[in-house]
C-alpha cells in the first residue's frame, strides 16, 4: 500500500511539472479601434481661475472635512463638508487659503471687462473730437428763417 501512494504521488509531481513546463499561449485580438491620441500640457494643474470656479465638490468618501471652497455666485469663500477623497481643485483647508488664491483673481477677472469698454469722447484723440466737435445737429425751418 506505501508503495502504491508513493508510486501515485510521483506521477502526480510528474504530471504538474509537465503542465508547468508548456508556454502559455498568448493570442493577439486585434480591433478595428484606433487609438486616440491625447496632448498633455507640462503642467496637469489648473489655473487659478479655472480652480475657484469649480463647484464645491463633496466627493466619493464619507469622511468629515471641514473646507472652503470659494463660490462664484456669493464671490466668497464658503464652508462645506469634504468627505476625504475625490473631489475638485475648489477645495481649501482654510478661508485664508481660498480667499488668497479666489478672491484677488476672481475680482481682477470681473474688473476686466471694464477696461475694455469703449473709450467717452474724453479720452479720443484731438483728431477724433474735431471731428465729433463739426457734426452738427440738423436745425429746424423755424430756426433758420429767424436766423436770417
Amino acid at each position: 500500500m506505501k508503495s502504491f501512494i508513493c508510486a501515485l504521488l510521483c506521477s502526480c509531481l510528474v504530471v504538474s511539472l509537465q503542465a508547468a513546463a508548456v508556454e502559455p499561449v498568448v493570442e493577439e485580438v486585434k480591433t478595428d479601434v484606433q487609438p486616440a491620441s491625447v496632448t498633455v500640457a507640462p503642467s496637469m494643474e489648473l489655473s487659478t481661475d479655472e480652480d475657484c470656479h469649480q463647484p464645491k465638490e463633496t466627493g466619493r468618501c464619507y469622511a468629515l472635512y471641514y473646507r472652503y471652497a470659494y463660490d462664484v455666485e456669493k464671490r466668497e469663500c464658503v464652508e462645506f463638508i469634504y468627505g476625504g477623497c475625490a473631489g475638485n481643485s475648489n477645495n481649501f483647508e482654510s478661508k485664508e487659503a481660498c480667499e488668497a488664491k479666489c478672491i484677488k483673481k476672481s475680482e481682477e477677472k470681473d474688473a476686466a471687462p471694464a477696461e475694455s469698454t469703449p473709450a467717452n469722447v474724453a479720452d479720443k484723440t484731438e483728431e477724433e473730437s474735431t471731428v465729433i466737435s463739426t457734426v452738427q445737429p440738423p436745425t429746424s425751418t423755424a430756426e433758420s428763417e429767424a436766423s436770417s
